[in-house]
């Protein structure tokens, strides 16, 4: 009797042990079968069943009457740019030490990295916003313009929407709207 103890003892340890040593069985989906299922192989890392896939999308949003689905055009951001521009009213302090700032960065710094200084400039700040006016003799300069520009205000002013206009005689105008803030 012992001995038939020792033996049933044995069987269970020795099955509990290659339990824990084997990988799990894997368990079938709901009303699936075993013959559903297929393990990947070593040389084929992915299973070879796609994982199921949500399919259902979102209500599509609901447009107000009037407006269309498509991103503001250029035109409409710079207008509203301008109009946000013309409604704040001025902190003298605030747009004097930008307007400083600005003309430093178009002065100062394009003659420091060798580039042409526009052939007009014109700076305009508020309250949080700032219109920068600047033409150029070609597209080259209002590249290298536009970076010196953007390098000598970022600490004050690091939001900008720029706007660029090719001219028939060659030149480019730089519309640039700069924010402390959001844009």
């Amino acid at each position: 009797m012992l001995v038939l103890l020792v033996g049933l003892l044995a069987g269970a340890l020795a099955r509990d042990w290659l339990r824990s040593t084997s990988p799990p069985e894997p368990r079938a989906a709901a009303g699936a079968t075993t013959a559903d299922f297929h393990p990947p192989s070593s040389a084929d890392p992915m299973p070879r069943e796609p994982l199921p896939v949500e399919t259902r999308r979102p209500p599509p949003a609901v447009m107000p009457p009037g407006q269309s689905p498509d991103p503001p055009t250029p035109e409409a951001q710079r207008g509203a740019l301008d109009a946000r521009l013309r409604a704040e009213p001025v902190s003298a302090s605030w747009a004097r030490f930008n307007e400083a700032q600005v003309r430093s960065a178009l002065g100062e710094h394009l003659l420091a990295a060798g580039i042409e200084a526009p052939l007009d400039q014109r700076v305009e700040c508020r309250t949080t916003l700032c219109r920068i006016d600047v033409h150029t003799r070609d597209g080259e300069i209002a590249d290298a313009t536009e970076v010196q520009l953007l390098q000598g205000i970022s600490d004050g002013l690091a939001n900008t929407r720029i706007f660029r206009q090719p001219r028939k005689d060659g030149t480019v105008a730089l519309v640039i709207y700069a924010s402390g803030g959001g844009l």
